[in-house]
This record gives structure tokens, sequence and C-alpha cells, in this order.
């Protein structure tokens, strides 16, 4: 039922969600990709990165360079 309606297992969308959260926190709260991995409940910084570089298109680093320089022009 959830799938059907979600169009996403409960699975993908709490990952979604928890990498969505991180991504928020580093840009709004100057956050390390280290420091919301643990927030959003990653215990292996480099399974988070695998997994925000599955959703994102690019390492949490690298979204925080582009998005800063998207906001500041």
């Amino acid at each position: 039922l959830f799938s059907k309606r979600m169009g996403t297992s409960p699975q993908e969308y709490i990952i979604n969600l928890r990498l969505t959260t991180a991504a928020e926190l580093m840009i709004a709260y100057g956050e390390s990709p280290a420091t919301v991995a643990a927030s959003v409940g990653y215990t292996d910084l480099c399974q988070f990165s695998k997994s925000f570089k599955k959703l994102f298109g690019m390492s949490p680093r690298t979204y925080i360079k582009h998005t800063l320089e998207i906001n500041t022009h």
C-alpha cells in the first residue's frame, strides 16, 4: 500500500528523507558531511557518501560547493 501511494518502497523513502535532511543541514547550518551523516543515522561515512552521491549525483562536499556557488550568484 505504501509503495503504491508514495511511488517508492518504505526503505527508499526513508533513505531519501535522511539524505535530503542531511543536504539541508549542510547548507542551512554549515555542518560537515561527517556531522550530518551521524545526525541522520549513518554510522559509516563512506556509506553515507555513496548513498548521497547516488541520490544527488555528486559527493556531499561537491554538493555543498555547488549549492553555495549557485546561492551566491
